[in-house]
């Protein structure tokens, strides 16, 4: 069984990260105005924010290419489109948590998978992790 991002988390994270970067520019600026040629408020926070809008598209992007899959011999956590991966097979996983309304959490072996609320076919998954395990 596969599991995918969600579109929405992946939204939602660029929109979050983007406005966490715009609250504490703004936060900022009239400390830092005063030590500028007084080139507006406005200037300055249009700079922050395009300064700041690259960052977090490629923080929204970076988890774009999540994913996740069960299968018979165990668990595997992509956590980008050109990698790293994580592998926890069935032997290994020593414990189990809930984590959010569907999602789950594997541990074992040194290693943690979150497959949290955000991953589209998690409950199906919740399902099928407890016939495979």
């Amino acid at each position: 069984m596969d599991l995918r991002y969600s579109g929405m988390a992946r939204i939602r994270d660029i929109a979050v990260s983007f406005g966490i970067a715009v609250v504490a520019g703004s936060l900022l600026f009239p400390f830092a105005k005063d030590r500028f040629d007084d080139p507006g408020f406005a200037h300055l926070l249009a700079v922050w924010v395009g300064l700041s809008a690259p960052p977090a598209l490629v923080a929204g992007l970076w988890r774009w290419g999540r994913r996740g899959r069960l299968d018979e011999e165990g668990a595997t956590l992509t956590l980008s489109s050109r990698g790293p991966f994580l592998r926890l097979a069935w032997a290994d996983v020593e414990e189990i948590y809930r984590v959010g309304a569907q999602g789950f959490e594997l541990r074992g072996a040194g290693e943690r998978l979150l497959f949290s609320d955000d991953y589209a076919g998690v409950r199906a998954a919740w399902d099928l992790l407890w016939r495979l395990r």
